[in-house]
């Protein structure tokens, strides 16, 4: 699953660098589409069982698809081959064309930034809903990625203006509750309102979270479910962060007129719309985390698992981690090797010009914090790209730093500069697996040798 594997094993650390890879592909392997739908649902005698739910697919007219999000066309595929021509018709929107399926149609939207072809993959998703009728079931497949992927403009706003927006909110440091409150109100599949094109189906929603704790209403901005946000709360973000007077003034007063009620809110709980949908969440960061933790228990390590995800600014989660290396590495009470082990979704605020994303930016601010220790780390996005780069993310160890100064590379110029996949990949240390085909966020391994 690293297809750069090789050139990652090198140095002093080599060892410790070998055990970190497998640990990550063994995370990476327990969130697969594939292995989840193996795991949790069944279908059998013409009934699929997922959880505690039963659905007898002979009782309903027809059985629907749709899908958004970077894991949805995976996840399409799995639930294909295992419901095989039950699946009357369907459509999912994904970031790159995958082949293979029969009765489901394929449709790329853009990620990170919505575009036009988000915005044509939605109108698909919107007209394929209508035919869907009272006695119908819609099996839908969400995962992260999905706000991007699943956009279509309020009516105020044009798509130009919508970019604009998007553009601004992800480099403004905002966390994607934050992000994904904003971008549910100037929208018209997000923040429930794609329900009530579907509405009275039946509605079973399959999903792979990328959202600590799970919100419903914030997952790929929670088209299918209630929402819990408000026109209000999404002015104070844009205030927050400095750009209510950088957004274009059509989103300005679209949201103005939310706050004034001259629009409806989005839908909230006890509508009718929701009354006939059930959510089953598949996976999620936790399940990636625990994999690994269970692995290298098995093979000998002490592992160090943190109760709480982190989230927040990333050179804040770096000193976080810092403290905890060095507690595991002064604390003779815990057996060596030891491995940390944490997840969650940290922000960057953007403020250069460089190249990188989350976890490298987190590799980056952590990089001369265990410079000269004997201790190996890597930081991964799950989805396989991190941020603008063509890396998962990235690996480091105690000579880090030292073979960065041997190249002339000064860290902190590039940490200024946002510039973390650069650094990294002078150094021959991004980790490259393409696109896995699943998104629970990112984790995180630290290994205390």
């Amino acid at each position: 699953m690293i297809h750069n594997r090789g050139e990652l094993l090198k140095g002093a650390f080599e060892s410790g660098r070998t055990s970190l890879l497998d640990f990550l592909e063994v995370g990476l392997e327990a969130v697969k589409p594939g292995n989840l739908f193996k795991e949790n649902i069944s279908f059998k005698g013409g009934v699929l069982k997922v959880a505690d739910l039963s659905y007898d697919l002979g009782k309903f007219g027809n059985v629907y698809v749709v899908g958004f999000g970077k894991a949805s066309g995976f996840m399409a595929l799995s639930l294909e081959e295992m419901l095989g021509d039950e699946v009357d018709d369907g459509v999912v929107v994904v970031k790159d064309m995958i082949v293979g399926l029969r009765n489901i149609k394929v449709v790329c939207g853009s990620h990170p930034i919505p575009d036009g072809k988000s915005v044509e993959a939605s109108e698909k998703v919107l007209r394929f809903l209508e035919k869907a009728g009272e006695n119908d079931l819609v099996i839908c497949l969400v995962s992260g990625g999905g706000s991007a992927l699943l956009s279509c403009p309020a009516e105020s706003v044009n798509l130009g203006e919508l970019t604009q927006t998007s553009e601004l909110l992800l480099n403004s440091g905002a966390d994607i509750s934050e992000v994904n409150t904003v971008r549910k109100h100037i929208s018209q599949v997000k923040g429930g309102y794609l329900m009530k094109k579907v509405f009275p189906a039946t509605i079973l929603s399959l999903i792979i979270s990328d959202v600590s704790g799970n919100r419903l209403d914030v997952i790929a901005s929670g088209p299918l479910v209630p929402d819990d946000s408000t026109f209000q709360e999404a002015v104070s973000v844009l205030e927050k962060y400095g750009i209510w007077d950088k957004v274009p003034d059509s989103v300005r007063e679209h949201l103005e007129c939310g706050v004034k009620c001259t629009i409806p809110e989005t839908p909230k709980k006890g509508e009718d719309i929701f009354s006939k949908t059930k959510n089953i969440i598949l996976a999620d960061n936790w399940t990636a985390i625990n994999a690994v933790k269970d692995k290298a228990r098995e093979l000998g390590f002490t592992t160090v698992v943190p109760s709480d995800l982190f989230t927040g600014d990333v050179s804040e989660v770096a000193k976080e981690h810092l403290v905890l290396i060095d507690e595991i590495q002064s604390n003779p009470s815990i057996g060596k090797p030891a491995c940390l082990i944490t997840g969650g979704e940290s922000s960057v605020k953007v403020c250069g010009k460089g190249c990188g994303g989350r976890s490298q930016q987190f590799m980056l601010s952590i990089a001369e914090g265990i410079s000269g220790k004997n201790v190996v780390a890597a930081a991964i996005d799950t989805d396989g790209v991190d941020g603008l780069s063509d890396a998962a993310g990235t690996i480091a160890d105690g000579d880090t730093i030292t073979r960065a100064e041997d190249k002339g590379l000064d860290i902190k110029r590039f940490l200024l500069e946002n510039d973390s996949h650069t650094f990294f990949e002078k150094l021959g240390d991004t980790i490259k697996t393409g696109e896995t085909g699943t998104n629970v966020n990112e984790v995180r391994i630290i290994i205390c040798l």
